[in-house]
């Protein structure tokens, strides 16, 4: 996430980072003496949630000293580091295309579930997207039942994945938790979205959301026209989850491994470290910036969004 010109840190004589759990609030005033003047300078803020391993659990204790952070090659100067259990916000996206038909009640089950998990002090909203794009469920307390329109809602039409993932991203960007997530679960490819792949990547990225990939179709058993187009769908959810530092999932049409995801993704959600930065690059060109996140402990595994794309005004 970049904290672009509508959340603009104004700053009088220095720049501090500090965080309130509610959010992130940057920036720092000096007592002004009466004669002093006002300096009022603008800056942004580039935040970095990362999942740090080691063999097959989270890493924890970790500080600030145990990670790196280049964009674009260059080395930066990370000025916030938190690694607290803070609330987050989720939005889960429910295929509810034609081809969902015998997997959405699987699905839709596991959301229940995975609302359960979830704490009250996180928030958790429900998209479907078919033929059109809706949120049926506004951002709720985590431990709170389903919406009743998601237990009515019936599979039919294409697969409007893109349009809903942007949706879901710019919701999430209005959020105050600096901590965000969509959970795409679907069982193929795009069809018919007014937004392209990339416009979906660069939206999640924008708003610093971290999405995770939940195929409901193993290979040989999506009813696609052919292998190809199933490695096509697959490619798609896998793309979307190592660019932003998310996770793919693959589970068995009949729901096996499906409950066990969304416990891992709430477990995972809850043991990020989040790093922010003022990037050096202060051009407002609408570049595509590359992050990388690294750390100087070996056996240390990192995992991170790939980058995002700089503002142009």
């Amino acid at each position: 996430m970049i904290l672009t010109p509508s959340l603009t840190v104004r700053l009088l004589c220095a720049v501090t980072l500090m965080a309130t759990f509610g959010g992130l609030a940057v920036g720092a005033r000096r007592t002004q003496e009466p004669d002093e003047p006002t300096v009022t300078l603008n800056t942004e803020v580039v935040l970095v949630n990362v999942v740090a391993t080691t063999k097959d659990r989270f890493a924890a204790g970790l500080e600030m000293d145990d990670f790196a952070v280049t964009e674009n090659g260059i080395p930066q100067v990370i000025e916030y580091f938190g690694a607290e259990e803070t609330p987050f916000a989720v939005a889960i996206l429910l295929d509810v295309s034609g081809s969902m038909e015998f997997k959405f009640r699987l699905a839709r089950m596991a959301a229940a579930r995975f609302m359960d998990r979830v704490r009250p002090t996180s928030r958790v909203a429900v998209y479907l997207f078919g033929s059109e794009v809706r949120r049926v469920q506004d951002f709720t307390p985590g431990g709170r039942d389903l919406d009743d329109s998601v237990w009515d809602a019936s599979p039919k039409g294409i697969t409007k994945m893109y349009d809903g993932i942007v949706l879901a991203a710019q919701h999430l960007q209005e959020r105050p938790e600096q901590r965000r997530a969509i959970l795409l679960l679907s069982d193929g490819a795009d069809y018919g979205s007014g937004e392209s792949y990339d416009d979906a990547v660069d939206a999640a990225q924008d708003a610093g959301v971290t999405v995770y990939g939940i195929d409901l179709a193993p290979i040989g058993q999506s009813g696609a026209s052919s292998r190809a187009d199933e490695l096509r769908s697959r490619a798609v959810l896998t793309g979307f989850s190592n660019k932003s530092g998310g996770r793919f999932f693959n589970t068995k049409s009949d729901g096996t491994g499906l409950n066990e995801a969304f416990e891992q993704i709430v477990d995972e959600l809850g043991h990020q470290y989040t790093l922010g930065y003022s990037p050096t690059n202060l051009k407002r060109d609408g570049t595509w910036r590359a992050i990388s996140v690294t750390s100087p402990r070996p056996g240390l595994r990192i995992r991170a969004r790939s980058g995002y794309r700089a503002p142009t005004q």
